[in-house]
């Protein structure tokens, strides 16, 4: 078997679809060495010193095993630079000899391209391996020399090659907009409605610019070439002069064919120029979303700078613009596809190593994937690649110019409108890349020298805009622009400033923080790599590298040597913010902070000396920690340091000579305060008797902590003393948590940590308490996964993860959310989404129960309005209920067996308002509305099961206006009421008949007056007495609602008597405020 080694695991899945049985495909995860994330890692000579990184050893260790089993090794990683090196770094770990391996390129990932891939193989391509390097180490050293010093005097996050310049692009816009003053300008159209069309034309200057009459009404703004008109007084006597006559002469008519060429295919840089602005998104997402594309085989490789496809690729393409061609004969009266195919120019000093991005097969559809962001970009990415090979559009440019029929200082006006008219779509059929700003409206036909009507003149005020903020579209092709980043850099350089905190995002500008604004302006006078053509300039000799025409020394050399003198003049013009370093002699020490703590130190950049910080100073007269003869109980063999006694404490302290081991050792109580102080070893053995079993496995000498006891929980745990860094935690035994020396469970942690979760796979399997199901430790809101225990003959507990995974393919899809998966609910006998969206569908008479999928999509929306609930039979299956829980709706089962849709709308649907369901209340002896809308209904003569209907709408209707109640009679029977709540009407009855009095009623209403305080028509006289004069009292609602009814005297003409009732009002105002 031979053993092939790809980058990422999406892809080796990919490839080994299509090598088949015969071949082992593996992935690296991208670089499996790299140089230390601590340190400088580069020799004497300034070459790098790498080492396997922490979370690649396991990688490498299953890539060995395969190795052991293989016949021939293809080291099939990606054609550019970065893919060359992983493929090197892969030779040199496992040790491969010529003849052992192969290098294996291609740039799309289809059956037809691996099998060609693996019959032309190659060596290792040094050249491209160096070049690598030489970035890396040079990012190296200008990052690890750099960023310390900017970091100390300017809290500036870090430093780069390429990320210091990017940002100085958006810091320089910045200031560009900062300096800009608006300043006022006029704009005058007139515009038209001629034969039905609204169309303007805009005031021309040319002629007026020319006579040289008007210098000071038209000048130049902000340094700029256009003509501005900045005469407001000027503005205004054009507009009277154009409102005034009312016409204009149509002094010229021009109709110019135009064509508009097919944009090239997509390059890395013109992808997320284009995807950004039609997608929205960000470089990041879009480089990601493409990669997968490219991993599933589905698009070509993403990074590139070539804006051509390969002649045999263009064929394909072509033929698929012929099919399209037939299939739309009508209405294409012109080819679509042009004589000889389209060839673009490519930049100056691209690379051009791969094709453009294209689709792998053109007959692939977008909707063939799952992915709705997949899906969207590969329809931008198809549609690109067959516009770039289709004909041009064809449109015609029509223009108006119009002259105004008196003069001004003895020059006319000319006004010039125009517009586009489409002739031949060409590639625009597929492919719309036109912006909203270039949309020219049609203009109507129009005969030379003839007069049209002004319908009004705008004069509008407008002001001069600053250069607009970046956007990343514009930010990336700047960059492109002036080559400083390559198509693999583009997304993460735009990134990693936003990162670092250098730009932010206000909507969709990048805009220049504060501490970019002082960052760029103390290093741009400095140093040579903060300049736009230094990194254009590295960028070519690095190509250099590539060519064999420049070796890795050369170029590290002479960069080292600048870079050292640019810190030298940077030392000079800030030795201000530096101090003296004793132990080189330099201006060179600088102020920082530490990154794990709060406290401040003083760092030499020249001889990476280091003091502590003393009230903001270097303090000198520290005495470094001296070395003993004490062994370090952790390592056992390095010395442990004594460190300087601290006058505030009494306490001497003892750490480890090795910086990488993290010990520390207090004095003996009773040794602290001699000259020679002795560690508490056995105090420091007491508290690490357990090592951490994570870190163990990874070669690491950490121990574990005991946690603080919490007096409300029945357990303890220790912690590994990295904290963060680990995240580890380990049970006490149940026999021990309660006593003076826990004991960790080891037992019950490698019980939790052995089996991996098989669906997230991104944490480990853990026994509940009841010893019944395995969950996933992630947490039930990021992994859902609950496994059955099984026990084996020697009661051992592990998860039945086979029976899962058959359980897994088994599963049946939610058809509401189509994400989670149908679960059975034995307390109910149905069955529920996992992902919880609600759906409920009902198992099938068959053991074992299956889910009736055909009974869910055969069900009905319920009738009741604005209830978006499905009608489902009940669990005794004799009727059918709405399966939404706001929804009381029941329905009789139909002598079919279907829902009674017809008997429920006419018997349990709510008549008065259509949305409620009629309840029985059997203890009144009527019907009353779910929504409490008022209704209520007697029980039928005929069958007291069944609303009276037609006795409800034969009710008469309430009087009051607006008012959607009808008229009931009483409990007692002597009167009407409204069966609104919020009406309050009620009628007497006719004297010897049972209907509403409604004369009675409306000479009542004829008799009402206003209320002083409510200001309704409600004011009722009332009966008096022979010893209590008639009043008027009011019986709206409004006044009912507060603590007292509004009383007003009765006048002698018997009218409310409103001016005695304000007088009361007053005088019971000013008793109060006493």
């Amino acid at each position: 078997m031979d053993l092939v080694i790809v980058e990422s695991p999406a892809k080796a899945k990919t490839i080994n679809k299509y090598l088949g049985d015969n071949y082992q495909v593996l992935s690296s995860v991208g670089h499996i060495r790299d140089l230390a994330p601590n340190g400088l890692s580069l020799d004497a000579n300034l070459h790098p010193i790498y080492e396997v990184m922490e979370d690649k050893k396991k990688v490498v260790a299953n890539i060995r095993k395969a190795l052991a089993r293989a016949n021939q090794v293809y080291l099939m990683t990606d054609a550019d630079r970065e893919g060359e090196a992983i493929s090197w770094h892969l030779r040199e770990e496992l040790g491969l000899k010529p003849g052992q391996y192969k290098r294996c390129v291609f740039t799309e990932i289809t059956q037809s391209a691996i099998q060609k891939a693996i019959q032309n193989c190659r060596d290792i391509d040094m050249s491209m391996v160096e070049a690598q390097e030489a970035r890396r180490v040079l990012d190296r050293i200008i990052g690890y020399t750099v960023s310390p010093i900017m970091s100390g005097l300017y809290q500036a996050p870090s430093t780069g090659r390429v990320q210091t310049v990017a940002t100085m692009l958006v810091v320089d816009r910045q200031i560009e907009i900062n300096k800009f003053q608006r300043k006022p300008y006029y704009d005058i159209n007139l515009i038209f409605n001629n034969k039905g069309a609204n169309w303007s034309a805009k005031l021309e200057l040319d002629n007026l610019i020319r006579s040289g009459k008007f210098d000071k009404e038209i000048i130049q703004l902000n340094d700029s070439s256009k003509y501005r008109l900045v005469n407001p007084s000027f503005a205004y006597a054009i507009e009277k002069v154009m409102f005034n006559t009312q016409k204009v002469v149509v002094s010229s008519v021009s109709k110019t064919p135009r064509t508009r060429n097919p944009p090239p295919p997509f390059t890395t840089s013109s992808l997320l120029q284009t995807a950004s602005a039609k997608l929205g998104w960000g470089s990041v997402k879009i480089m990601s979303v493409a990669q997968k594309l490219y991993e599933s085989g589905i698009i070509t490789y993403m990074r590139t700078d070539c804006p051509n496809l390969a002649d045999e690729n263009i064929e394909l393409v072509r033929a698929e613009i012929l099919a399209l061609q037939k299939n739309n004969p009508d209405s294409l009266k012109k080819s679509l596809l042009p004589s000889t195919p389209n060839r673009f120019a490519a930049s100056e000093n691209a690379q051009e190593g791969h094709e453009a991005i294209r689709p792998t097969k053109m007959n692939f559809t977008a909707s063939r994937i799952k992915d709705d962001d997949g899906a969207a970009l590969y329809d931008l990415i198809w549609r690109r690649t067959m516009a770039c090979q289709m004909a041009p559009m064809e449109y015609d440019l029509n223009e108006i110019e119009l002259r105004s029929l008196k003069a001004i200082k003895g020059e006319h006006l000319y006004f010039k409108a125009s517009g586009k008219s489409v002739t031949f779509d060409g590639f625009m059929l597929v492919y719309d890349d036109s912006e909203d700003s270039e949309d020219k409206p049609a203009l109507p036909v129009v005969e030379k020298n003839s007069e049209i009507v002004i319908n009004r003149v705008e004069n509008d005020n407008k002001f001069t805009r600053p250069p607009p903020h970046y956007t990343e579209p514009t930010l990336i092709k700047e960059l492109e622009k002036r080559e400083i980043a390559r198509p693999s850099t583009y997304a993460s350089t735009v990134s990693t400033i936003i990162k670092r905190g250098y730009v932010v995002r206000d909507k969709k500008n990048l805009e220049a923080t504060r501490t970019a604004m002082k960052y760029i302006e103390n290093i741009r006078n400095d140093f040579t790599f903060v300049d736009y053509s230094y990194t254009a300039s590295s960028e070519h000799k690095l190509d250099k590298i590539h060519q064999g025409q420049l070796s890795f020394d050369q170029f590290i050399n002479a960069e080292n040597s600048t870079l050292n003198e640019d810190i030298d003049r940077f030392s000079q013009n800030h030795s201000q913010k530096m101090s003296t370093c004793r132990s080189c002699g330099n201006n060179t020490l600088i102020r920082r902070k530490g990154q794990e703590t709060s406290t401040h130190y003083h760092s030499c950049f020249k001889c990476r000396a280091t003091y502590p910080d003393l009230n903001g100073k270097p303090h000198y007269d520290y005495e470094p920690p001296k070395l003993t003869e004490h062994k370090c109980p952790r390592c056992k063999v390095n010395n442990l340091k004594l460190y300087s006694k601290n006058p505030k404490k009494e306490q001497r302290w003892f750490g480890c000579s090795d910086s990488n081991c993290k010990t520390l050792i207090p004095s003996t109580s009773d040794t602290w305060n001699i000259n020679q102080p002795v560690p508490d070893i056995e105090l420091w053995q007491s508290k690490h008797q357990y090592q951490c079993p994570k870190c163990h496995k990874q070669g690491k000498n950490n121990f574990l902590v005991l946690a603080a006891r919490n007096p409300d929980k029945d357990y303890r745990n220790y912690f590994c003393e990295l904290k963060e860094k680990c995240f580890t935690f380990v049970r006490c035994t149940e026999d021990s948590w309660n006593t003076d020396n826990p004991k960790p469970d080891y037992k019950h942690y490698e019980l939790n940590h052995t089996h991996q979760c098989p669906v997230c796979k991104r944490s480990h399997l853990k026994l509940n308490k009841a010893k019944t199901k395995w969950y996933c430790g992630l947490g039930k809101d990021k992994c859902s996964t609950f496994i059955n225990n099984l026990q084996d003959e020697n009661l051992e507990n592990k998860p039945d993860i086979e029976g899962f995974l058959r359980e897994l393919s088994e599963r049946i899809t939610c058809p509401k959310c189509q994400k989670g998966y149908l679960v059975y609910g034995k307390e109910y006998g149905n069955y529920f989404c996992s992902a919880k969206c609600g759906v409920s569908v009902f198992s099938c008479d068959t053991q074992p129960p299956t889910p009736d999928l055909d009974e869910y999509k055969q069900r009905q929306p319920c009738c009741v309005s604005g209830c978006k609930g499905q009608i489902v039979r009940t669990r005794d299956r004799k009727k059918y209920r709405c399966n939404s829980k706001n929804c009381d709706a029941m329905y009789d089962k139909a002598s079919d067996g279907t829902p009674d849709i017809e008997g429920f709308q006419a018997n349990k649907l709510c008549p008065n308002c259509n949305k409620g369901v009629l309840i029985h209340s059997k203890q009144n002896h009527n019907f009353f509305c779910s929504t409490k809308c008022g209704a209520f209904i007697n029980e039928s003569s005929s069958n007291p099961e069944l609303p009276d209907i037609a006795e409800f709408k034969s009710r008469p209707r309430c009087v009051v206006d607006g008012c959607n109640g009808h008229l009931v009679l009483t409990r007692n029977g002597d009167q009407f009421r409204c069966s609104e709540r919020g009406c309050g009407t009620f009628l007497t009855i006719v004297p010897g008949g049972s209907t509403p009095d409604y004369a009675k009623f409306e000479s009542d209403k004829a008799a009402l007056r206003a209320c002083p305080e409510c200001e309704c028509v409600s004011l009722k006289i009332s009966k008096g007495s022979p010893d209590k004069k008639p009043q008027y009292f009011c019986t709206s609602n409004i006044c009912q609602s507060k603590q007292f009814t509004t009383f007003v005297p009765m006048a002698h003409d018997g009218e409310p008597d409103y001016e005695s009732y304000a007088q009361k009002k007053r005088d019971w105002q000013e008793r109060n405020s006493k």
